[in-house]
């Protein structure tokens, strides 16, 4: 599955990663608990967030029994109706904003993450930002911006997806038509 997210030149991009966590991005995450821990619908499920210099997207993958598909989709709506909808708390807000924060600070020691951070800096920007620039930039969010990006963003009327399995097509195709 797939939905709009915000791009590299987006004011709200910092408010894109939040809710990417929020969704998929760890076992912490609400498709994981409501999916995957609670249901049993998934052997794995994670979102991923894809932003370029004009255009961004959320992707959500998940591994499943066949049998289990149609209640793995209809959950995983149900939980990005429930976000846009309902949005988030402070709670929340300040334990993925940490979460993020500590994941940028693991990865600013890998090389090769650093070296694409300041490239794709230098060429959206025109400026690299520092490890120290992007923590205060994720120190600001709030529950209104995420709230923002929410509405601005978040449009379930664009969700998309594909499926990968076999006969898919023919076994599928109340999903491919809805």
């Amino acid at each position: 599955m797939a939905l709009p997210a915000a791009s590299f030149r987006d004011d709200l991009r910092m408010e894109a990663f939040i809710v990417n966590s929020v969704l998929g991005g760890g076992m912490t995450s609400r498709l994981f608990q409501s999916v995957r821990e609670t249901k049993g619908l998934a052997y794995s499920i994670q979102s991923q967030l894809h932003t370029m210099s004009d255009s961004g997207f959320i992707t959500i993958q998940a591994a499943c029994d066949g049998k289990k598909l149609k209640e793995l989709v209809a959950t995983t709506e149900k939980e990005l109706r429930k976000l846009k909808s309902h949005g988030l708390t402070n709670k929340e807000v300040d334990f993925f904003k940490s979460q993020i924060k500590g994941a940028i600070l693991l990865g600013s020691d890998d090389v090769e993450n650093r070296m694409n951070s300041i490239a794709i800096n230098e060429l959206v920007f025109q400026k690299p930002k520092s490890v120290e620039d992007i923590q205060k930039m994720i120190s600001k969010i709030s529950v209104e911006s995420v709230h923002e990006y929410l509405k601005f963003h978040m449009d379930l009327d664009l969700l998309s997806g594909a499926l990968v399995g076999p006969n898919v097509e023919s076994k599928n195709s109340w999903w491919m038509n809805s």
